[in-house]
């Protein structure tokens, strides 16, 4: 992706879930990686927009986590694409998403 000059971007969130999993030897590469891509804050409206999407979703008995809603928000404000391995965790329509 990055060599056909797509932007990669994470946010916060990304940057904890990533380091999370690597072991203390590994995490000067890691680092090496992470500050290599787009930094995306996330914003009282990206912050505001997960919320609702929380409270929409568990009216209809899906259960979404804080942190897979603001992610969805931060790319959904960036006009990115969310890369994940969970595609259920990312039901939005408004929320374009690449996985398997």
């Amino acid at each position: 992706m990055i060599d056909g000059g797509d932007v990669l971007g994470v946010c916060a969130i990304n940057v904890a879930e990533f380091v999370a999993g690597v072991r203390p030897p590994d995490r000067e590469s890691a680092h090496e990686f992470l500050a290599a891509l787009s930094y995306w804050h996330i914003s009282y409206a990206a912050a505001r927009q997960a919320g609702i999407w929380r409270y929409s979703a568990a009216r209809t008995g899906v259960q979404l986590s804080t942190t897979d809603t603001l992610i969805a928000a931060v790319a959904h404000e960036q006009d990115a694409i969310v890369i994940t391995r969970n595609l259920r965790h990312f039901p939005m329509p408004e929320v374009r998403v690449l996985g398997h």
